[in-house]
């Protein structure tokens, strides 16, 4: 949904290795997305587990069992297109 800013996604940055989880609020762009950025590098060549959450209020990320970062999000935009894991865009 990143041309109309719904759903959500995971992405990570190859420059530093952080993972991203964000999140859509509606809207005619994909500026309309709350971010979040993980403190540790996850293209370290080892397993890591990786949730991404929100409970209503906050959209909540987690790397290996620890909260990397917290952001409010009060009414996401949901979308109903397939989910693409192991995909890259291009």
């Amino acid at each position: 949904g990143w041309v109309d800013s719904t759903g959500w996604a995971f992405q990570v940055y190859p420059a530093n290795g952080q993972i991203g989880f964000g999140a859509g609020y509606g809207g005619g762009t994909g500026a309309g997305f709350v971010g979040l950025d993980s403190l540790q590098d996850v293209l370290d060549g080892r397993w890591h587990h990786v949730v991404g959450s929100w409970d209503g209020f906050n959209l909540r990320l987690f790397v290996d069992g620890v909260l990397q970062e917290t952001t409010p999000l009060l009414i996401p935009a949901n979308n109903n297109r397939p989910l693409n894991l192991g995909f890259a865009w291009g």
